[in-house]
């Protein structure tokens, strides 16, 4: 009966966990409870961090259920709640580690005060008879044994199941050697309870059933390793005698040696020994080639094994078994680096598929032959990527096409999929030639996988100049093998974008080896030549990217197929009603969250408004999802062809940016753009403000936000001061194409460069600056 009353509690426990954490994820995003990528964690998406609370919660169903419970038991209950709430807290806001471990040492000391359970033996080490007592010793023993163990499984928390996993494998080793028998002691039935209510939280931890994951975080972790500590405690306690002291190091074996081992790593590195880095054992194992799932079985079958021997020795003489855990200790601490490499060679599964570099395909349309063009005719090719790209880049290309100094040619680099011939289309263009690379995240595989191909398109067409857009993934390779055959590249800047060198990589080898940069505005010119780009190689143009947003309009209006078309396809926007239209890119990081709170209040307070988010689909939209998604006049939606952008943003009354690129992509239609303070482009978002005058600037307060959009909503004349409908009297095409005719080849010069100071000048009023 009583057998049967424990399995039902651990069904229970099992239960609630579950009904946990589907219930508490939605509210662990809107909290802030959540786990970002960055630094040393690579996880993707926002995750929430509420695996702690949830199994903790179903350990106390469990528990009250099965109704017994001891007064050590009982006595942990209250410490194990203040565990919990710290670790949250510190999941949160990230305590410091003086505050943690000063509250960690607190609840061990109520622990003691309160159950009188404190480490007051070492065991009969030195024979059968002869207990070694510990006296007033052990309780700062006891104190520090449960900090270092809550920290041993804190740290032991780096990749999926792990922690859990080996939380599992170290209750199953303490009831091993507990042997069962009822009626049972407290703490093994919380352990049993435990055991359950971990195992839901496991498998949602690993991705099922849909792949949206939850981490236990500081909450869980610390509630492990404080409820181990104490088990172990207690279980070899000189009046309980279940488990001998020493029995209890093989029921923990792999935390504890991992814990040591790191910090005698860094201490023989001459670095402090709560340094945070790659040295933990499950990193050491990525790190060789074995993949996650691979890393977590080998590490659980390490504590099964630690714990199998431990149970093997348990007859022989203590001083015997301490004696094999010191070896094997020894052992781990002085070759474990050499025990991976032989792991490594003798698992031939161990290593994660090595992902070649994406193969191009390419497909002609127009033969790219080197033959040599008429006098004076000049050959430039405009390589770009995606729609965002060929926004930038077809116009030019229009523009060029219609001048009989050049011949062109087009090339289009991206995945299968891309709308960029959509753009190409609007100016009746189409490409001359098409590279078709596999869909990685990776820029370095997208620039090996390009290089060779577009080398290869170079030596077929032999341009005298290479126009790329900076922004786009192929164009570093792009670059470099026009560099290697010693051709020219003009590089066109995108408006309001992040177009500071210094940020990446692939942005230094651009703005060192372009021979000319065109920029949308002064801004993105000075930031270009305060990153070191020379400033005769900066010219100020304007945005080409604002002739293809007026063109795509254009034809919305002249063509009625098409506008019936795409009203169908937005059917969700209301007839005569205001629509707010909310851009923005992938990695937005804090800005979601009160913007959410803003798009909500403003859904309420203007039930009229249509509110349509155009995001792409990414690890931030579950945030804002989750807020919004019940709201009937708010609309997620991802981007898709050109057309349809066009259509939304000329339908727009008003537009919300979060990204200075997103709003420089918006504002040439002369309607007002908001644009959100970003931490990531102080200097650029700032005096795009300035130079476009339909574009203001606000913070990123829920309350700011929804202030300001009600009033330009409401107020029509707010509106109408914010609104600009003035055009450029000098399209930044011509000035493009005027700029490039002045890089004509030269016999004298194979890599003609031809300073800013140098090229044509425009009557007064015209707009275009240099940079000095």
């Amino acid at each position: 009966m009583e057998e049967a009353k424990l399995v039902a509690a651990s069904a229970i426990a099992l239960a609630v966990t579950l009904f946990a954490i589907f219930s508490l994820r939605p509210l662990a995003k809107r909290l802030g409870l959540v786990d970002k990528p960055g630094g040393r964690k690579a996880h993707k998406g926002r995750v929430p961090l509420i695996g702690g609370l949830c199994f903790f919660l179903g350990t106390v169903a469990g528990l009250t259920y099965l109704g017994y419970v001891d007064a050590f038991v009982a006595s942990l209950l209250v410490p194990c709640a203040l565990i919990v709430m710290t670790g949250a807290v510190d999941d949160l806001s990230n305590m410091s580690v003086k505050s943690r471990l000063v509250i960690q040492a607190c609840t061990a000391w109520l622990v003691i005060g309160a159950t009188g359970i404190y480490l007051d033996s070492a065991g009969h080490l030195l024979g059968e008879g002869f207990d070694l007592q510990l006296g007033l010793l052990g309780i700062p023993i006891t104190i520090v044994a449960v900090i270092g163990l809550v920290n041993a499984f804190n740290m032991m928390d780096g990749i999926d199941g792990l922690a859990a996993g080996m939380a599992m494998v170290s209750i199953g080793s303490i009831l091993l050697f507990a042997n069962g028998g009822w009626p049972a002691l407290g703490v093994v039935l919380l352990l049993q309870v435990l055991f359950a209510a971990l195992v839901p939280y496991l498998a949602v931890n690993l991705g099922w059933p849909d792949g949206r994951k939850i981490f236990m975080g500081d909450a869980g972790s610390t509630l492990i390793g404080f409820l181990m500590a104490w088990s172990l405690i207690y279980l070899s306690h000189g009046k309980v005698g279940v488990l001998a002291p020493v029995d209890t190091l093989w029921c923990v074996a792999i935390p504890v040696m991992d814990t040591i081992g790191v910090m005698h790593r860094r201490v023989r590195l001459g670095r402090s020994p709560f340094e945070p880095d790659r040295q933990h054992l499950h990193h050491l194992l990525c790190d060789a080639g074995f993949n996650a799932r691979a890393t977590l079985a080998i590490i659980v079958a390490a504590g099964l094994a630690m714990g199998g021997i431990g149970f093997v020795l348990r007859n022989l003489p203590e001083m015997a078994s301490l004696g094999a855990f010191a070896f094997v200790f020894a052992l781990y601490l002085a070759k474990l680096p050499q025990a991976i490499a032989a792991l490594a060679k003798l698992v031939p599964q161990r290593v994660a598929p090595v992902v070649t570099a994406p193969q191009a395909t390419v497909e002609e349309r127009v033969p790219l032959t080197a033959d040599a063009p008429a006098s004076g005719v000049m050959k430039a090719l405009y390589v770009l990527s995606a729609s965002t790209d060929a926004a930038q880049i077809a116009p030019i290309v229009e523009q060029m096409s219609r001048d009989a100094r050049f011949e062109t040619r087009v090339c289009i680099a991206s995945p299968a999929g891309s709308h960029s011939e959509g753009v190409l289309d609007l100016f009746d263009l189409a490409p001359d030639v098409r590279i078709t690379l596999a869909e990685v995240d990776d820029v370095a595989q997208v620039t090996s996988a390009a290089l060779g191909t577009l080398d290869r398109v170079l030596s077929d067409f032999h341009p005298d100049v290479v126009v790329v857009p900076a922004g786009a993934p192929t164009s570093v390779a792009t670059t470099l093998a026009a560099t290697y055959q010693h051709i020219p590249v003009a590089c066109v800047e995108p408006a309001g974008g992040a177009a500071r060198a210094s940020q990446d990589a692939g942005r230094k080898v651009m703005s060192s080896l372009a021979a000319m940069h065109f920029t949308a505005t002064d801004s993105v010119s000075r930031s270009l030549v305060a990153d070191g780009v020379p400033s005769d190689r900066v010219l100020v143009t304007g945005d080409p990217a604002a002739r293809t947003l007026h063109t795509a309009v254009d034809r919305l209006h002249e063509d009625l197929p098409l506008q019936r078309n795409l009203t169908h396809r937005f059917g969700f926007m209301r007839e005569n009603a205001p629509m707010l239209l909310v851009m923005g890119r992938e990695k937005m990081g804090e800005r979601l969250e009160p913007l959410a709170r803003a798009l909500r209040r403003i859904a309420l307070r203007r039930p009229d408004l249509d509110v349509v988010c155009l995001m792409p689909p990414s690890k931030n939209m579950d945030g804002i999802d989750g807020m919004l998604g019940a709201f009937a006049n708010i609309h997620l939606v991802a981007p898709g062809d050109y057309l349809g952008f066009a259509y939304l943003a000329d339908s727009a009354y008003l537009s919300l940016a979060l990204s200075g690129e997103c709003a420089a992509e918006v504002a040439p239609l002369g309607k007002p753009v908001l644009l959100l303070n970003g931490a990531g482009e102080p200097a650029l978002a700032g005096p795009l403000t300035s130079e476009v005058p339909n574009v203001r600037r606000i913070d990123v307060h829920e309350q700011t936000i929804s202030d300001v959009v009600l009033n330009l909503i409401s107020d029509r004349r707010a509106w109408e001061m914010l609104r600009n409908d003035e055009r450029p009297r000098v399209d930044a095409c011509e000035r493009i194409v005027e700029a490039l005719a002045a890089m004509r080849p030269s016999p004298a010069a194979v890599v003609p460069l031809v300073p800013a100071a140098e090229l044509p000048r425009y009557a007064a009023g015209a707009g275009v600056r240099e940079v000095s």
